[in-house]
Parts: structure tokens; sequence; C-alpha cells
């Protein structure tokens, strides 16, 4: 009996419950829809943005050292730190691994630079342009067991004339911004080279380094201002081995 009273109720209805039916469908398809739209605009804008160079950038932590009498605090010295390169890889064994798009550490130093016609002290800079990078002990089983990073992965936007260091053990090829290149009045395939003096006055520990220049490198920054060598080098020059200042790493945040 109460089948026959739904049979005839859904009879008679039958134009109102296919629209609801249909409305009801269409509202679900609507809605699916928008979720989907929203989710891939929020993420190819975080794509986009990261075309524009690093988001985060891990340093060191370091001690601060209080200079003056006790009650009378002067001044504080910090004492610099340094992140171990052998650590670097870590970055890619964290829970948001797969939000980590590249990152490439960076070592620091003030060098003496001098081409055939001019001469400059400035920043020079020790990274990984391109490198395949070993993760030791991956999160999970199915994590690739390398990633392929540097500074041309993470920095797209860089504009740069010649090319990129290749090799990651070239240690004779050197990137300029365009303010060096100005400054010292050099080109691609000129050389330069390099000094660096310890605390600005141990010449006994000099170290001197002849590299020629494969690419110049335009971003309207502080990098416009530098020389750029892979990062062994680097460390070799300023004899801080297996060191770097910091990592700046590209990411979906």
């Amino acid at each position: 009996m109460l089948m026959r009273i739904l049979g005839k109720s859904l009879a008679r209805r039958r134009g109102r419950i296919t629209i609801a039916i249909v409305s009801v469908v269409m509202g679900a398809a609507v809605a699916t829809a928008l979720m989907a739209v929203s989710m891939d605009v929020e993420e190819q804008v975080s794509a986009e943005f990261r075309k524009y160079g690093a988001n985060l950038i891990i340093i060191p932590q370091s001690d601060t050292i209080t200079v003056g009498p006790p009650g009378m605090d002067f001044t504080s010295v910090t004492e610099q730190g340094y992140i171990e390169e052998v650590d670097i890889w870590k970055i890619k064994r964290i829970s948001w691994r797969n939000n980590v798009l590249g990152f490439a550490p960076f070592l620091y130093q003030v060098v003496s630079a001098k081409s055939d016609t001019a001469s400059s002290d400035l920043v020079m800079a020790g990274t990984y342009f391109e490198r395949d990078v070993t993760i030791e002990d991956t999160y999970a089983p199915e994590d690739p067991k390398t990633v392929t990073t540097g500074v041309s992965y993470i920095n797209p936007w860089w504009k740069a004339s010649g090319k990129w260091i290749e090799a990651p053990d070239d240690e004779a090829s050197a990137m300029v911004g365009a303010e060096v290149a100005q400054k010292l009045n050099v080109g691609i395939g000129d050389t330069v080279t390099l000094t660096y003096i310890p605390n600005g006055d141990d010449r006994v520990n000099t170290t001197t380094c002849d590299v020629s220049i494969v690419g110049i490198v335009e971003t309207g920054g502080n990098e416009d201002g530098q020389v750029f060598v892979n990062l062994q080098l680097a460390q070799a020059m300023s004899g801080r081995e297996g060191k770097v200042h910091t990592v700046q790493v590209s990411a979906l945040c």
C-alpha cells in the first residue's frame, strides 16, 4: 500500500521531481567547478610568483658577544655562524618537501678584482649554478634520491647574457653582475684576477685565482655588483671548506 501511494505521488509530480533533481545536479556541478578553478588559480599564481626568485632564506644561528664593562653595554659583536654544506639535502626531507621547488647555498666574501684596465673591491658569491644533490635519507620510499637545483632553477628571471656556468667542478669560470662588468670594463671571454685577503690585512695567507667571464647577470638588485663562482672555489679561496652563509629556497607557501 505504501509503495503504491509513493508511486502515484511520484507519477503525479514527475515534472517537479525532475526539476528538483536537475537543480541539485547543476548546483553540485557548479560548486565543484568553482572549487576546482579556485584551487587551480591559486597554484598557478604561486608558481608564477616563484619565477621571481627565492622566497625563503635559511641563515645559521650566530652568537652575540656583549662588549663593555658590567652594567654598561657599549655595543655587541656577532660571531659568524655557518651552515654545513653536507646538511643542505635535509631541506628535501621535511614533510612539505614537495613544495620546495629548488634551493641554492651561498658563501660570500669581499675580494679584490682586477682586469687589464681597472680594479675594484667587490663581493664574490660562491653558489650552485646547476648541481645534482643526493638525498641521503628520503622522507618517503617513493621520493627521488637526487634533485637538480641551483640559482638557474630558483632565479629564472635573472637576465643573463652569455651562458650559465654548467659544470659543478668548474673553478676557472665566473659570472659577473652588470655593474661589475662596467666597473672593470670587461665582457664575456675576458679574464679577471680575484684576490682574497683574510681579515683585510693578512697578506701572508692571500689567495689568488684567475677566472674567465662566461656570463653577465643583470637583475636590478645587489647581484649586479657581485661576481659569482662555483661554491667550492669560494670555499677554497676563503679557507671555509664545507661552509655556507645562507641557503636561498624557492617554495610554494
